[in-house]
């Protein structure tokens, strides 16, 4: 996973103030303000989180096979803290932001909030506070378990397999390109060589001569005052065809 956290918000279907709850089904009653107020956890740093990301399997090489009962890896992200009052999108930028780079999906993560529901394909979010756990579905989840919380939540991530038909890259380097963006392999202009000149050139006066020999003129032959070049091509054939007719023509 090289790059995360990308998220828009309906703008048809949310209104918002200064307030971060303002205009966002679940609301929980704030006012609007026109400053955000001060935390009250963690000496006003906001509310602690500590994710936890169990990634998808990691690819494997061709003719490679994996346990039947392996385990998903698990790995801890980074502990992070942000405001009870930040809306569900910018709570939602930093949980990534805290796993970047952690997971195995090779595709970046991405996420909506639309009209308060949370909607991405990608990856999931379930909170856990003293015993009680929840999926992060929309604001009234959000809402609610910041109300349980005492200022420390654990965050469960997980992966989730791409829906069928979206293109995945396979190599998981840190720059990701779309799969169907393969370069070509740029084919060499052939240089012909000294030798294949010559037959070329010999080919073409072959050529010429059977023309010259259907129009009836001799092309190695030229009458005086006529000039032709030397590789003998299809203009000279021509040139001396219409002066042989023009010949013809005078001795009537």
């Amino acid at each position: 996973m090289s790059s995360v956290g990308s998220f828009s918000q309906d703008s048809d279907n949310i209104s918002r103030t200064n307030d971060p709850f303002d205009g966002y089904e679940g609301d929980n009653g704030h006012e609007g303000n026109d400053q955000e107020p001060e935390s009250d956890y963690n000496d006003r740093q906001g509310v602690q989180y500590e994710p936890v990301l169990t990634a998808l399997f990691p690819h494997l090489p061709a003719g490679q096979k994996r346990h039947q009962n392996a385990a998903r890896p698990k790995v801890t992200g980074k502990t992070f803290f942000i405001s009870e009052y930040a809306c569900m999108g910018e709570f939602m930028e930093e949980v990534t932001q805290s796993v970047k780079g952690l997971g195995n999906l090779p595709v970046p993560w991405d996420f909506k909030i639309i009209a308060g529901d949370f909607r991405s394909s990608l990856f999931k979010v379930i909170w856990s506070v003293r015993g009680k756990q929840g999926l992060l579905a929309d604001e009234a989840g959000y809402n609610d378990m910041l109300k349980q919380t005492k200022g420390s939540i654990k965050l469960s991530i997980e992966e989730l397999e791409p829906p069928p038909g979206q293109v995945l890259n396979k190599n998981l380097g840190p720059e990701l390109e779309p799969a169907t963006m393969v370069k070509k392999k740029s084919k060499k202009k052939h240089e012909s060589s000294e030798e294949e000149d010559k037959i070329l050139e010999f080919i073409n006066k072959l050529i010429t001569h059977h023309t010259s020999h259907t129009a009836n003129v001799d092309i190695d032959n030229p009458p005086p005052g006529i000039e032709v070049e030397n590789d003998n091509d299809d203009d000279d054939v021509g040139m001396l065809a219409k002066w042989r007719v023009s010949l013809l023509q005078q001795a009537h």
